[in-house]
C-alpha cells in the first residue's frame, strides 16, 4: 500500500529491479535444461514459459485515490510484465542463434565432405 505518487514510483522502480534479475535467473535455468537434454535430442526452441507475477493495483475504498492515478500506477507496473517478456524474447533468440550456428557448423562438414 502507497501512499504517494513517490512512495507508488519507489515500490515500481525496486519491484522492476527484482522482477528484471527473477526473469534472468529463470530464463537461464530454462535454457541450461534445454541444453543439457538437447545433447540427447534435437533442441527445445518453443518459446520460454517464465512465471510472470500476477500484479493488481487497486485504490482503497476510502473515496480519496484518484482513478487516474490508480492507472497510472497500474501502467507504471505493467513494466514489470514487460521486463518479463524482454528477457524471454533476448533468451529466445539466443537459442536460436546458437541452433542457426550449429546448423551452419553441420552444413559446413558436409560440404567439406563432399567436396573431398
Amino acid at each position: 500500500m502507497v501512499g504517494s505518487e513517490a512512495e507508488a514510483e519507489d515500490l515500481v522502480d525496486a519491484a522492476l529491479a527484482s522482477a528484471k534479475q527473477l526473469a534472468e535467473d529463470q530464463a537461464k535455468e530454462i535454457v541450461s535444461k534445454r541444453e543439457r537434454k538437447a545433447r540427447k535430442t534435437d533442441i527445445n526452441l518453443s518459446p520460454l514459459r517464465l512465471d510472470e507475477p500476477s500484479i493488481s493495483v487497486s485504490p482503497l475504498d476510502d473515496g480519496k485515490v484518484d482513478a487516474a492515478w490508480t492507472a497510472e500506477v497500474a501502467a507504471r507496473m505493467q513494466r514489470i510484465n514487460d521486463a518479463y517478456a524482454e528477457v524471454a524474447r533476448r533468451y529466445e533468440t539466443m537459442l536460436l542463434m546458437r541452433h542457426q550456428a550449429e546448423l551452419d557448423e553441420e552444413d559446413t562438414l558436409v560440404s567439406l565432405l563432399l567436396h573431398l
